[in-house]
């Protein structure tokens, strides 16, 4: 029985995963940090695991016998570069080193389409180089590359519809709202994960992981909003505006758009996803369901 070590495995992809994996064939071991939630984790036959990638020696005590790390923890603010780096790059830093030190064979790692972004976002930046870390580490790897998530717990979906369900009457959108979007489902990359732990043609490769459809980002805001059966216009907020308004609001949590979030709306987020597709027989959940799903769940 091989032992699966996962972190973050109170995220968001890191729930979908752990109910999903079968326990009667891994061992799974769930790192989380002391003030995380793992509650849901209660009924399921996995071992709860607290630490912090900050923690090397604790990393290298739980990893000792363990066959593949899936390494999902990662830090998605998009304001302080230093808490951003401190866990992307120095944290995955630390996991690699306890990974080696403890004869981990694979590890398995969530990458994102944004360290592919031509204006390139503090957190693009850091997963970039955690990406890099990780293919000059010496560990077989596989890196899977997503583009937005849809489901329960996405942090970026669920702002969205949030800011939707904000304004009564109108949509704002920064820009002109017609850069390319190409969600994709969790209970894809979920599926993509569990055929990957046991198919080694899959090591020291990148997999791009998006649905089917692109498509502008006005014409995604507008499918939500056929499928919440609201009907609002659109209303397209100039770039310059969105810098101005930015700038006053610094670096709150409560502002309404952000220096990075401005970037990651007006450029493309889509992937060729021809490859993930052709080596791993990946067949994506057609678009309206998927946003049909990710709805029901919120």
């Amino acid at each position: 029985m091989k032992t699966i070590f996962i972190t973050g495995a109170t995220g968001f992809i890191g729930k979908h995963l752990v109910k999903a994996i079968d326990t009667k064939k891994y061992k799974v071991l769930c790192m989380a940090r002391q003030s995380s939630d793992t509650s849901f984790m209660n009924n399921l036959n996995v071992e709860k695991v607290t630490s912090n990638l900050d923690n090397l020696f604790t990393l290298s005590h739980y990893m000792k016998g363990v066959d593949v790390v899936i390494h999902l923890a990662a830090n998605l603010g998009y304001k302080d570069m230093a808490e951003l780096e401190s866990t992307n790059i120095q944290g995955t830093k630390n996991l690699l080193q306890a990974a080696k030190e403890s004869g981990v064979k694979r590890i398995i790692a969530m990458s994102s389409v944004s360290a592919l972004m031509t204006n390139i976002t503090n957190y693009g930046i850091t997963k970039r180089e955690s990406d890099k870390l990780i293919m000059e580490s010496g560990i077989p790897y596989t890196l899977l590359r997503p583009s937005l998530i849809l489901g329960k717990g996405c942090h970026g979906f669920e702002r969205i519809v949030s800011h939707i369900k904000k304004f009564p009457f109108a949509v704002p959108i920064i820009g002109d709202g017609n850069f390319k979007t190409q969600p994709v489902h969790i209970n894809d990359i979920v599926k993509l994960i569990l055929n990957i732990i046991e198919n080694e043609s899959t090591l020291n490769k990148i997999y791009p992981c998006a649905g089917p459809t692109q498509l502008t980002f006005n014409d995604f805001v507008k499918l939500i909003l056929t499928k919440m059966n609201k009907r609002k216009k659109l209303v397209h907020v100039p770039i310059k505006m969105c810098y101005a308004i930015a700038s006053c609001f610094g670096d709150l949590e409560s502002a309404p758009v952000t220096k990075n979030g401005i970037l990651t709306f007006t450029q493309d987020m889509i992937i060729d996803i021809s490859s993930t597709v052709k080596e791993l027989k990946f067949t994506p959940t057609p678009l309206e369901k998927a946003v049909e799903l990710s709805l029901k769940e919120l």
